[in-house]
């Protein structure tokens, strides 16, 4: 996961840590999300297969 935000100075925390004391909000990498959908995908190519058969 990436972190986005950081402090009211606009630092990024400095490695991890919320210098500035304002919001962080974590991001999924692209490569996560590609795994997921990936995965759903072929549970649900399964199920529609079961279903035929």
């Amino acid at each position: 996961m990436f972190i986005v935000g950081g402090g009211d100075d606009g630092s990024n925390g400095g490695g991890g840590n919320n210098v500035g004391g304002g919001n962080v909000v974590t991001v999924p990498e692209p490569a996560s999300l590609a795994l997921l959908g990936t995965g759903l995908l072929a549970v649900l190519g399964l199920r529609r297969r079961a279903r035929v058969a």
